[in-house]
């Protein structure tokens, strides 16, 4: 049999299926963007991958003549927020229409590793009339894709709106107007602090995944271009610090543990020229979706063991962003600030061990607004990012929660300028 008879006949049940039009077509699609940003800052910052993922101003830092080493502008250009989605269709399982989404970037998971491809999300869906059931990696259930800040920025309102993908099982149902949802989830992106620095084994020592649940309603205007979303989401979470402690020369297994909770509320008004949306979250210990909080060590439990006990620091938050619904044209804001409230119980010492991300911070907030035009397959940005933290002063007093004596706040102006091509 020739090359060519062979290729033919391999080829004939494509060729077949192909041509029957009342058969389904399973395969996958891709689609995604080429986005360049271009940026330049009032200060140094904490953002990671080269300063592209803006979180917050460096605090005050003075040389022997008391100026401020980190008061000075700075530039990048980078290309590396490019994505690639894969999407799948396949055919019916357990009664469900099956789905499945593979998405990258070009942002690496560090520093050292930027421009290399990384997983974004990676899940299969199979949906019922009613319900979802979604398993694999996907947004974070307190970064609500239902209500999100519209930024041109990729921080997407980060550290004021929570941030994170992580590997979940999460189930929905749909009843009319109203959608229940509940999540086990993991942590992948961003893990919790402790002991040994950040890390995803304090979560997974606990036996216990972070659990969420939410209730959402929506209903639809006489115009099928309205809509009013709202909704509430509570969660859970559990990490074990240590598995062990050390006393002098000895070792001793300990049982310890932190409890945190997670509560958020959000609303969703979009009407044909404007969309507004509005959250507010009340957080413990949420390090792992980049908020400012974590834990702190309130005592000695047992001072033969060296077992301790902790509390969690909490954060509140309340963000909004508007915008224009216009094709062509779209002018937004975003506004919004995380405060931090301390430690949920008093401290023995003061000047205990924290745990966290930046536990220095008191609070951020950020406006931000912006300019983006679209034509064809191609869209050009603008926004400008006021974005201002208050820090605690170096060696400051705490109180019994935590919370520094005296502060100092600093602030940096971000002006972007980002092309995209969507495909």
């Amino acid at each position: 049999m020739t090359r060519k008879a062979l290729f033919l006949l391999l080829m004939l049940p494509v060729l077949l299926y192909s041509q029957d039009d009342s058969t389904p077509k399973f395969g996958i699609t891709f689609s995604g963007f080429v986005k360049s940003d271009f940026m330049v800052d009032s200060r140094q910052t904490f953002a990671p991958r080269e300063g592209h993922f803006l979180l917050w101003p460096m605090p005050f830092r003075a040389d022997e003549n008391g100026n401020d080493i980190n008061d000075g502008f700075n530039t990048n250009f980078l290309p590396v927020q490019s994505q690639l989605s894969g999407r799948i269709t396949g055919p019916d399982a357990l009664g469900a229409k099956t789905s499945g989404v593979l998405e990258g970037d070009f942002f690496g998971t560090t520093n050292a590793d930027i421009n290399l491809l990384r997983m974004r999300h990676a899940y299969m869906k199979l949906n019922w009339t009613k319900s979802e059931l979604l398993l694999g990696q996907y947004w974070h259930p307190l970064f609500n894709t239902s209500c999100f800040p519209a930024t041109v920025s990729f921080n997407t309102g980060a550290p004021i709106n929570p941030f994170s993908r992580d590997p979940q099982i999460r189930f929905s149902y749909t009843a009319g107007k109203l959608k229940l949802m509940a999540a086990a989830v993991e942590q992948r992106d961003y893990p919790s602090y402790g002991p040994s620095g950040p890390s995803s084994s304090y979560l997974r020592n606990a036996a216990l995944p972070e659990l969420y649940a939410g209730l959402s309603y929506k209903a639809t205007g006489t115009e099928s271009n309205n809509s009013l979303t709202t909704g509430l989401l509570f969660g859970t979470k559990t990490i074990v610090p240590r598995l062990e402690s050390k006393v002098g020369d000895q070792v001793f297994k300990v049982d310890e543990s932190v409890q945190s909770i997670a509560a958020s509320a959000f609303v969703n008004l979009k009407t044909k020229p404007v969309t507004v949306k509005i959250t507010g979250i009340y957080g413990e210990n949420l390090a792992d979706v980049l908020s400012i909080t974590g834990y702190v060590v309130t005592g000695i439990t047992d001072t033969i063991t060296g077992q301790q006990s902790y509390a969690p620091t909490a954060s509140m938050i309340l963000w909004t962003d508007i915008h224009t619904n216009g094709t062509r044209w779209q002018a937004g804001l975003f506004a919004g600030f995380n405060k931090s409230r301390g430690a949920t119980e008093k401290m023995e010492d003061p000047k205990a061990i924290l745990y966290g991300l930046s536990n220095d911070i008191i609070m951020v907030y950020r406006i931000s607004p912006r300019l983006i035009y679209n034509t064809g397959k191609m869209r050009f940005a603008a926004e400008v990012e006021y974005t201002a933290a208050e820090f605690a002063i170096p060696q400051s007093d705490r109180d019994q929660n935590g919370l520094p004596m005296n502060t100092k706040e600093v602030a940096n102006i971000r002006g972007l300028l980002a092309a995209y091509y969507f495909f």
